[in-house]
């Protein structure tokens, strides 16, 4: 599933961006102001879904990139859109 590299640097890649996200939500200091637990757990799962796109093999990225995107959360090509 994830592209050849040491266990420990893949794991801290994962614990850094988890940590990272829940540390910015429980401080509310996330851009979006009053953001429910339910918002928050679908941007973070769409976060976690573009990490594994970046670590996954390409068979894998190619399955994950196919299957929607978790309800709610702003899309790849969202992100890309000018404002």
């Amino acid at each position: 599933i994830l592209r050849p590299d040491e266990p420990e640097r893949i794991s801290l890649t994962l614990w850094s961006h988890a940590y990272g996200l829940l540390s910015l939500y429980s401080r509310h200091l996330l851009s979006i102001p009053e953001m429910s637990e339910d918002a928050f757990r679908v941007e973070f799962r769409a976060s976690f879904r573009r990490v594994l796109l970046g670590l996954g093999t390409e068979e894998f990225s190619a399955q994950i990139a196919h299957e929607a995107a978790p309800t709610g959360a702003a899309s790849e090509d969202d992100a890309s859109r000018p404002e």
